[in-house]
């Protein structure tokens, strides 16, 4: 059984956003994942949420879905997103091998995905 955490441990490990740095042999090179904020998966949830969704219900399509958590969830060194809004025509068009790895990364990363990349199903 483990320990119940007091506040300041409960703060300090909520305040520590995971991150992984993904290995592209394909391109040779290395890129780094990020776990998005609290405030920024919030954000992502209603701007994705369809319209006229009773509020506790979610309805998202899923492959849109991954596109954003991929623009949102890859960073540089220093923590900035690396990808923009617009760069989704780029990801689109371009190496499934490459966009599903970055995916399930940053899906794993945030909560949305298993080690397999499976997304749960919402009910």
């Amino acid at each position: 059984m483990s320990e119940f955490l007091n506040r300041e441990q409960l703060l300090a490990s909520v305040g520590k956003l995971p991150s992984e740095v993904v290995d592209l042999p394909q391109v040779g090179g290395k890129v780094i994942v990020c776990g998005m904020s609290a405030d920024a998966a919030m954000a992502l949830q209603q701007s994705m949420t369809k319209p006229g969704v009773k509020p506790g219900e979610i309805d998202i399509d899923q492959a849109e879905l991954a596109f954003k958590m991929v623009l949102n969830c890859v960073v540089d060194k220093d923590g900035k997103r690396l990808l923009t809004d617009d760069d989704v025509k780029v990801l689109r068009a371009g190496r499934g091998d490459i966009f599903q790895k970055l995916a399930t990364v940053a899906m794993r990363l945030n909560g949305l995905a298993g080690d397999e990349g499976n997304l749960p199903a919402i009910p």
